[in-house]
């Protein structure tokens, strides 16, 4: 279960990094926009952007994590999707990798059928080795384009 709390902010069961990565990103867009609270809140998406990724460069795949209310302070963790082109003639980003923890379902491949995540060594080790390079990207903040936004 992926659970966490916002005001104060509080996580179960996601890496300690990534779980600073999102308070953080919330926090700051709170901070931008003082007149904004998460009291009527619902669902929350962090996008993360590498502004120098191309299709015909690559590098840094887009992110999207969407924080989803459980309760009155609690959030869980719905999805994390990577987005990324197919080949470097590609115009369009397509769902690279995508993890709904609301289904307990993953998208492991672009072209891939979604599979349960639970009981899945592939879907675990994928998970932990994107969680790995994501935080390592922004440890010396290869990422350059963070958005929040807050949906009622």
């Amino acid at each position: 279960m992926y659970i966490m709390t916002i005001n104060p902010i509080s996580f179960i069961d996601i890496h300690h990094d990534l779980k600073g990565f999102i308070i953080k990103s919330v926090h700051e867009h709170l901070a931008k926009t003082s007149r904004l609270t998460l009291d009527n809140i619902h669902y929350v998406t962090i996008c993360i952007k590498d502004s120098q990724y191309k299709a015909e460069l690559g590098g840094l795949r887009p992110v999207e994590i969407a924080l989803k209310r459980r309760g009155v302070h609690q959030w869980e963790l719905a999805y994390i999707s990577v987005y990324g082109y197919l080949t470097a003639q590609s115009i369009a980003l397509t769902r690279w990798l995508d993890f709904d923890f609301q289904s307990g379902k993953c998208l492991l491949t672009p072209k891939g059928d979604w599979q349960k995540m639970e009981d899945n060594p592939r879907a675990v080790k994928l998970y932990q080795q994107w969680e790995d390079a994501f935080l390592s990207a922004m440890n010396i903040n290869q990422f350059d384009d963070i958005k929040v936004m807050l949906i009622g």
